[in-house]
């Protein structure tokens, strides 16, 4: 499956990842991380590309640990992006990171039958980014949204934790671990995506009391909607 990255009208621009980070405004505080998930309706939408460039952005702010999670299904987009030659002439090659104390264990709860999540950390060159990706099990998924104890290590260990969430038409995980987010953003791709399958998902997760910060229009322009400046205040 060719990644979101490599569709040209996907891509997100400097100027438009900068324009997203100023409105979300991270604190970038070590020890007081805070956690950003993106989340789309439906495939294809863009919301690797913009969690990438989200991310990409906050390293150039902070010298400290920035965590992108990427929990993709098997589908490892963001591995391929890093691992591809010119990205990897650019941010420098992926290798294994194991300075941080984050037990895969804690995403899920013990559950007789069904297999710990698979967390694999790598640093992207010399960047202070930390790419993480999330292997889950055939119904692993529901029991993920009631153990907070990763994303409060997460909290600790990253200044700003970004978390590509699989989208909802094709996996729960997203929506189950919602709650622990900080802020959620959803991912609609401009003039492609029907307005009442993004209520859904949206109406899901408020059902977990999900902190939806707003909406992201993708593949036309950025644009952030006034509802996210309710979460600055929060910030």
């Amino acid at each position: 499956m060719t990644p979101p990255s490599a569709t040209p009208q996907s891509a997100v621009s400097r100027e438009e990842a900068i324009t997203l980070f100023n409105l979300l405004n991270p604190s970038l505080i070590l020890g007081e991380g805070k956690i950003i998930e993106f989340i789309a309706a439906k495939t294809r939408e863009g919301t690797s590309t913009i969690a990438r460039a989200l991310a990409l952005i906050a390293i150039e702010y902070s010298p400290h640990p920035v965590l992108l999670i990427d929990f993709g299904a098997g589908q490892n987009s963001q591995t391929h992006f890093f691992s591809q030659p010119d990205q990897e002439a650019r941010y420098g090659k992926l290798r294994p990171f194991n300075d941080w104390r984050i037990d895969p264990a804690a995403l899920s709860h013990p559950t007789p039958g069904i297999p710990t999540p698979n967390l694999t950390l790598m640093k992207v060159g010399e960047s202070s980014l930390i790419l993480a990706t999330v292997q889950t099990h055939s119904g692993e998924n529901i029991h993920l949204g009631g153990a907070p104890a990763f994303w409060t290590a997460a909290r600790k260990e990253a200044v700003l934790t970004i978390v590509d969430a699989p989208d909802a038409a094709t996996s729960y995980t997203g929506i189950a671990i919602s709650a622990n987010m900080d802020a959620v953003v959803l991912v609609v791709a401009a003039e492609m995506t029907r307005s009442p399958i993004v209520q859904n998902l949206a109406d899901k997760l408020q059902g977990q009391n999900a902190p939806i910060a707003g909406i992201t229009f993708n593949k036309r322009k950025l644009y952030i909607p006034d509802g996210v400046y309710k979460w600055l205040e929060f910030l």
